[in-house]
């Protein structure tokens, strides 16, 4: 499971989805799961 935290910007999340090769990601924040961001293909 690839994670971000919640106040990183969208540039961060595709990058970091990019580099992991993943179409979605899990926000966080105060370690707690508070959304998930996915591509649209």
């Amino acid at each position: 499971m690839v994670t971000i935290n919640s106040d990183a910007t969208i540039y961060q999340a595709l990058t970091l989805m990019t580099q992991n090769k993943v179409g979605s990601i899990v926000l966080f924040e105060d370690e707690k799961i508070v959304g998930i961001w996915t591509e649209r293909g």
